[in-house]
């Protein structure tokens, strides 16, 4: 009979041992303390966990005696997968055997293994100061993969079906790839109202913008599992399985009062709060598992990535301290020196440029186009191995100083340490304050809140005195003409005719991009 109490003593990387905690054989207790005692005492980061509920082949089971394997229908537990899953994009790395491709394999011993490669020392030192999700351990992507897909896949089939709101499968999406980390699903009406006023869930759970599911009418109750098609794909195909925990109807009041807080204002020709309050009035709650990430990734394949693979991207970088750079703009030449001066700084290793890829409002740069723009930017004028251009699944709030929150909260989920936040972050028209972005860091949102810190940033632009790019606070000396100041609209206006906006505004080849797409539109 094979004894693995030879061999844990010769571990020579990271284990994850997760133990049943209704193994009737050995219990679960005896279990944890073997693997303690024979485990190596040295400077590798050992996992030791009890899955409660769970029998030794990682089965939900009710007596868990050999008379009712029979009656089990779970081959493997997502309980037990999705720890393996977000273990492995965290603190392991998952070799190819165990990516879910072939069945995991499970010992005749009380104990299901993995087989996991160590990290080199150096990838290993980075992984252990990155830092630390928002409100959890590691992160809770709620995508779905492997046999668990294809179960829920097959589900959906047989399920009331639900044709959800761009808002809402943007939601879905943030949660699949593990932004949202630590929320498990959409948030019912007093969670909603709690992050409005207090940006507090009612356990406590800071938190800047509610994460909902609004629909015009809902024909089902309380316990339903339901299937939430995509609105942004054709054919309306299953985004997510949801499990109804909780209907609640909104109130004028309650809409009046989460438009106002979340967006500053109640005025409907704000494009955040038309779209908000055009979703409908019945808020469905509670977990979801999320089958795909809609059309993110199928159109931006170089660029849409999730929490986990930009996580794992910096620790392969080998940087610690990370800048991140929110962007639905091209970028220009204060945007591209506006990264620079943060890296200078902060004496950060690299930026990461972090696109919006959802819906914006009429007369935005497609995302396609921002892209193009940014890339060729970077490939021009950064370093090789300083900056990671890369996109996220959402839909533009247009919430200012709520949204700037929101996005150094996800920005932390992805393993970056600082945001930059500039003039008008996340605004739109004249709503918000020209630093309100910046002040609710400090009216709003506790010091033990977030892990992550902002960079804040002034208006930029080029001084024709210094012949160089400044935050405008810096240049106390100047006034509006000592600067290359051009409006969105004329800079628009320009683009159209084919006239490049100066080079100290916009390197030439972001601006070729743009005028091209520009004239296209004339075409």
């Amino acid at each position: 009979r094979y004894s693995p109490s030879m061999h844990i003593p010769n571990i020579a990387c990271n284990a994850l041992v997760l133990i049943g905690s209704r193994d009737i054989q050995v219990t679960s207790k005896e279990n944890i303390k073997g693997y303690k005692d024979l485990l190596p005492k040295n400077d590798k980061l050992h996992l030791l966990k009890e899955l409660d509920g769970l029998n030794h082949l990682f089965q939900s089971c009710k007596s868990c005696t050999v008379t009712e394997y029979g009656q089990i229908e779970e081959t493997f537990s997502t309980i037990a997968l999705e720890e393996i899953l977000t273990r492995g994009r965290g603190n392991y790395r998952a070799a190819s055997s165990a990516r879910f491709n072939s069945p995991v394999a499970v010992a005749s011993s009380p104990i299901a293994t993995l087989t996991i490669t160590p990290l080199s020392e150096r990838e290993q030192e980075n992984l252990m100061s990155l830092i630390k999700p928002h409100g959890a351990e590691a992160l809770i992507p709620r995508i779905v993969t492997g046999e668990r897909l294809d179960a829920l896949t097959q589900e959906a089939t047989d399920l009331k079906a639900i044709t959800i709101s761009s808002a809402a499968a943007a939601n879905a999406v943030m949660l699949a790839a593990g932004y949202f980390t630590p929320l498990s699903g959409y948030m019912d009406r007093a969670d909603a109202l709690g992050v409005a006023r207090d940006l507090r869930t009612t356990t406590g759970l800071f938190w800047p913008v509610p994460v909902l599911n609004m629909v015009p009418e809902f024909e089902g109750e309380v316990g339903d599992r339901v299937a939430l098609r995509d609105p942004n794909v054709d054919g309306n195909p299953v985004l997510a399985v949801m499990e109804i925990t909780g209907i609640d109807t909104l109130s004028d009041d309650d809409m009046s009062l989460m438009t106002r807080e979340i967006f500053g204002t109640e005025d409907p020709a704000h494009p955040g709060v038309a779209t908000f309050n055009s979703q409908g009035r019945v808020l469905l709650s509670g977990p979801v598992d999320v089958l795909n990430y809609s059309y993110f990734q199928a159109d931006f394949p170089e660029t849409f990535r999730t929490a986990m693979e930009i996580r794992d991207e910096i620790t392969q970088r080998g940087w610690q301290r990370v800048v991140a750079f929110q962007t639905r703009n091209p970028m220009h030449r204060a945007h591209e020196e506006l990264c620079r001066m943060a890296m200078e700084d902060l004496d950060a290793d690299g930026i990461l440029v972090h696109m919006l890829l959802g819906k914006l409002k009429a007369g935005d740069i497609p995302a396609e186009v921002r892209d193009n723009a940014i890339r060729t930017m970077v490939e021009h004028y950064f370093p090789a191995n300083t900056v990671m251009v890369t996109g996220y699944g959402f839909d533009m709030l247009y919430a200012g100083p709520r949204e700037a929150v929101l996005h150094a909260l996800f920005r932390q989920n992805a393993g970056c340490t600082e945001l930059i936040v500039g003039r008008d972050h996340a605004g739109v028209g004249d709503y918000y304050g020209g630093f309100d972005a910046q002040t609710i860091f400090d009216d709003r949102v506790p010091q033990d809140a977030l892990a992550i810190r902002i960079y804040r940033a002034d208006h930029t632009a080029y001084s024709k005195k210094l012949d160089r790019v400044v935050m405008m606070k810096d240049a106390p000396d100047h006034d509006k003409a000592d600067f290359i100041l051009l409006s969105g609209t004329k800079v628009r206006e320009m683009l159209g005719q084919g006239i490049a906006p100066p080079p100290e505004f916009s390197r030439p080849e972001v601006a070729q991009i743009l005028m091209d797409y520009y004239q296209s539109l004339d075409a």
